[in-house]
């Protein structure tokens, strides 16, 4: 067996929330490739138990899904097999008591929650009353304000967040929008790195000639106060 550096958990602990851009979409991307290929297997196999717990990282820093302990191979169209994984991490359609019934679309949902939590870098804030009654988006709704609007992985979190399972996207869609994100967001985020080094240059520019100006303003008076504060002889400089 071999041994990992740390989880998801961990990491994100360790970053203090100062986790780039492109890192955030690189680790999103390696979940998401994993969950493909447990779903490419035949028959599929469902993890049933994502989390930041078991999203790890070797000491070369890849990303690797481990603890298959609750893992099922989907032989049937559903499975229905108890209350699977972290509550917080869990679909409204697999929390149900009466009738839970599942497939694949289970670690999407969880998937969406991981990728929630790395892109707000805080443990999930789901509200856990309402399961299966009121929406995902509404009870979820702290964490996906905290990621803000405009957050590249908005979008893929929203799909995945679907209440109903069969308007979440299969892993290996997901697989390919994500890297759309990654292969175009290096580019984005170098050149906002780019604009606002450039920005911040122009900013120092303009305040050492605005001080220049300021010294040769002040100096003679500057010079005045001090002889004056010295020598108490304002007389000199009348």
């Amino acid at each position: 067996m071999e041994k990992m550096q740390e989880n998801l958990r961990q990491f994100l602990n360790k970053c203090k929330k100062n986790l780039r851009l492109p890192k955030q979409l690189r680790i999103s991307l390696e979940i998401i490739r994993g969950v493909a290929f447990l779903h490419q297997q035949t028959p599929p196999l469902v993890h049933r138990d994502l989390n930041d717990k078991n999203v790890m990282f070797s000491f070369e820093g890849v990303v690797k899904i481990g603890d298959f302990g609750q893992s099922k191979l989907k032989k049937d169209l559903y499975l229905t097999s108890g209350q699977p994984g972290m509550v917080t991490f869990m679909p409204p359609e697999a929390l149900d008591v009466d009738a839970s019934k599942y497939n694949e679309s289970l670690d999407i949902f969880s998937v969406g929650v991981l990728m929630l939590e790395i892109g707000t870098q805080q443990e999930p804030l789901v509200n856990l009353r309402g399961i299966g009654i009121i929406p995902e988006v509404d009870r979820r709704e702290r964490d996906l304000k905290a990621l803000g609007a405009e957050h590249p992985l908005r979008q893929p979190v929203l799909l995945c967040l679907k209440d109903n399972p069969k308007e979440r996207p299969k892993a290996s869609d997901l697989q390919r929008d994500v890297l759309a994100l990654v292969d175009g967001g290096v580019e984005v985020y170098m050149r906002l790195y780019v604009y606002m080094y450039v920005t911040k240059l122009l900013f120092l520019v303009h305040m050492c000639l605005t001080c220049l100006e300021c010294i040769d303003f002040l100096a003679p008076l500057t010079l005045n106060v001090s002889f004056t504060y010295v020598f108490g002889m304002p007389e000199m400089y009348g």
